[in-house]
């Protein structure tokens, strides 16, 4: 998500050891929390991005076609 302008690096604090696959691991509800929120804005993101660049190819045609006739 290096292209994001609302996550950083630093945003979720790095833990000291590596997590295991056990249920106990998945209970730091912050850290998901961050994460979904993190998640959920880069893809806003995206998706915001996606619309503007599909309606400039869209008037962009419109004005050609215009041209044309």
């Amino acid at each position: 998500m290096k292209t994001s302008k609302t996550c950083f690096s630093n945003f979720l604090p790095l833990s000291p050891s590596i997590p295991s696959n056990d249920d106990n691991s998945l209970d730091d509800i912050d850290s998901k929390s961050r994460l979904i929120k993190c998640y959920y804005r880069h893809v806003n993101e995206q998706v915001n991005s996606i619309m503007k660049r599909f309606s400039y190819l869209l008037d962009t045609e419109h004005r050609n076609i215009s041209s044309l006739t």
